[in-house]
């Protein structure tokens, strides 16, 4: 896999393009490099959890494959924002979902009809507030949690987690689930 000349320590918007089909994959990332070798990790191991991209990695092979930044983003607090516009924009075939959570107080309100998130999908914006609101440190609240240190860092992240880790990690933190995923402690 080839990826365009930059630093590769900024946060920003990406796409992995299957040069053969043109078809692609649409993410953010706080570290473009990080994100990159683990998407390569996975996808050699055949892990990956987007299985169209999984399959026609298969099929074509690393070389069929480009890591494209679409746009470098100097705040990270947008970065979601930006990449709903880029799925918008693109309808990349690779993505599962074209709409990705963003925080309550920035979403329009979805009309009732709207498909539910699968468990898998479930996001956690205030999980690193509400660690140190309780004095917590990763590590303790992964042990508290009975999870992994990784589970909690990738949340904090802005990672998906299902719903038994996110009940698991409320019931650490001594609050609910609605507090820990739409409350910001900051502002209680």
């Amino acid at each position: 896999m080839e990826g365009s000349k930059l630093e590769w320590a900024d946060a920003g918007i990406y796409a992995i393009r299957n040069t053969a089909t043109g078809e692609r994959y649409v993410g953010s990332t706080r570290v473009f490099a990080q994100r990159l070798a683990e998407h390569v990790t996975l996808l050699r191991q055949g892990k990956h959890d987007c299985a169209r991209l999984q399959a026609a990695w298969n099929t074509h092979g690393a070389k069929a494959f480009a890591f494209d930044v679409l746009e470098r983003v100097q705040d990270a607090a947008t970065l979601l924002e930006r990449e709903q516009a880029w799925l918008d924009r693109l309808r990349p075939a690779y993505n599962g979902r074209l709409k990705i959570w963003v925080p309550k107080h920035t979403r329009p309100l979805r009309p009732a009809a709207a498909p539910v998130a699968k468990a898998s999908d479930v996001f956690v914006p205030y999980l690193r507030s509400w660690r140190a609101d309780k004095g917590m440190t990763q590590e303790e609240l992964a042990a508290a949690a009975d999870v992994a240190r990784n589970t909690v860092l990738r949340a904090e992240a802005g990672g998906a987690v299902n719903v038994r880790t996110l009940a698991k990690l409320a019931r650490a933190l001594g609050i609910s689930v609605h507090e820990l995923r739409h409350t910001n402690p900051e502002t209680k």
